[in-house]
């Protein structure tokens, strides 16, 4: 579980986290959906201690993270948590496998075999085996995704953070890296995920909507994916959050 209590964040004059106060248990997946500014980034950055709060507690493994050193800090994302990113990048001079393999070899538990071994076993999951001697620079937009995907998800992370994942992707591949994201919360991962993509959202088993720094909805989604997309849309009309039309 990681729990939320109480954060506060100006940038200069800005309040960006206003008072926000959330816990998110070991089996969930959550979305963070709200307009431009809203602080749905910066709350994501914050929560897994790649940036510092004003005040309030975030508590990761009986740890809070504002508090934790450096050191330690660095060693629990690279450990504990994984990565997912909007234009994800990628080492040029590696292959698709020694991307992948890079976090594990850098954390020093594994042997390089067996690192090796669930490197592969990632990129049969994810429909990528045939590429894994490909260069970076040579994939497409949903392969080097998916790349990203099995990088963040090679040393086991009790917690996986994605900002705009299917950001730069379209509606096909989109669907598809919802769909790995599901199998992977399935398989007792936690997800927190920002996203303006209303399908996006509709794969989560909640959705936490954020305006002016506050949270202003925390809702519940059902295993109907269109029956979601309806209520998010919704939620966000009359919240007044944001407008966006669901790609096509």
């Amino acid at each position: 579980m990681i729990e939320i209590k109480n954060i506060y964040k100006k940038l200069g004059d800005n309040l960006v986290l206003d008072n926000i106060s959330f816990s998110v248990d070991d089996s969930e997946f959550v979305a963070i959906m709200g307009s431009s500014g809203s602080g749905k980034s910066t709350l994501l950055y914050s929560i897994s201690g790649m940036d510092k709060v004003d005040s309030g507690s975030i508590i990761f493994d009986s740890r809070d993270l504002n508090h934790v050193n450096d050191e330690d800090l660095e060693d629990i994302r690279l450990s504990k948590m994984g990565f997912v990113f909007q234009k994800p990048y990628l080492l040029k001079n590696l292959c698709v496998l020694d991307n992948i393999m890079y976090p594990a070899l850098k954390l020093k538990i594994e042997s390089k075999k067996d690192i090796e071994m669930k490197a592969n076993t990632l990129l049969r999951t994810l429909g990528i085996e045939d590429i894994k001697y490909s260069n970076p620079s040579n994939l497409s937009g949903g392969q080097y995704q998916r790349v990203a995907i099995a990088r963040a998800l090679i040393n086991s992370p009790k917690i996986l953070f994605a900002d705009e994942p299917t950001g730069a992707l379209n509606s096909k591949m989109s669907k598809s890296v919802m769909e790995i994201f599901k199998n992977i919360n399935d398989n007792n991962t936690m997800i927190i995920m920002v996203t303006h993509d209303m399908n996006a959202a509709a794969y989560a088993n909640r959705v936490i909507f954020l305006k002016d720094g506050k949270i202003m909805s925390d809702t519940k989604n059902t295993d109907n994916i269109s029956e979601n997309i309806k209520n998010i849309s919704s939620i966000m009309e009359k919240l007044e959050v944001w407008s966006y039309k669901p790609k096509t």
